[in-house]
């Protein structure tokens, strides 16, 4: 159950380990969402991210994955920020896994054009109702690393390769997995809220 608190509180309760969603509003943001319509996906979430050292976060972005940024900065505006937790403490050993993985990824590329076209030959291919899977090139997209990060720690995870999965698809895995993956903290673009 989630309780309302400060913000303080709410950024004292982040844990290394822990994967990040967000609802934003950018123009890549609003083309994802009208995919998700087409593709019957529930979900409305943007970006991914994966906790580091609080508030410090992992995140794939459009210069590469940086592990120099906060989670502070998707805390104001209109933005939704969802925070979900494995359902049990994780042992040392997937800990050890889960670090290696982002120590050895840390300034890889990202999707850059190549991930943008695909993004853009997905969308159109599903306005004529056919189907395309994007195709695991160089570079890495946001949810891709989350769900990388997940896997090599071999956690109970979607079964869709990590590429495959959009922050939509993910955050709806979540919901679903609740039992799992139970959301531990959100930001609602007003208030905060922890799990009691």
């Amino acid at each position: 159950m989630l309780v309302e608190c400060t913000k303080e509180e709410w950024l004292a309760a982040l844990r290394w380990g822990d994967i990040g969603l967000v609802k934003g509003n950018s123009l890549l943001a609003k083309g994802e969402y009208l995919l998700n319509k087409l593709e019957k996906i529930d979900g409305e979430a943007s970006h991914g991210f994966i906790v580091k050292n609080a508030p410090q976060i992992s995140e794939a972005e459009f210069k590469g994955i940086t592990d120099k940024n906060k989670i502070t900065k998707y805390l104001g505006g209109k933005l939704t920020v969802w925070v979900f937790r494995y359902f049990r403490s994780l042992t040392p050993e997937e800990v050890n896994c889960g670090a290696s993985y982002l120590y050895g990824v840390d300034n890889e590329a990202v999707y850059g054009s190549q991930g943008i076209k695909q993004f853009i030959k997905k969308f159109f291919l599903k306005l004529v109702g056919k189907e395309y899977t994007p195709k695991d090139r160089q570079g890495i997209f946001c949810t891709e690393h989350s769900s990388k990060f997940i896997r090599v720690m071999a956690l109970v995870y979607s079964a869709f390769e990590p590429e495959q999965i959009s922050p939509s698809m993910q955050l709806e895995y979540f919901e679903t997995n609740a039992g799992m993956w139970p959301i531990a903290l959100l930001f609602d673009g007003q208030k905060y809220y922890i799990d009691a």
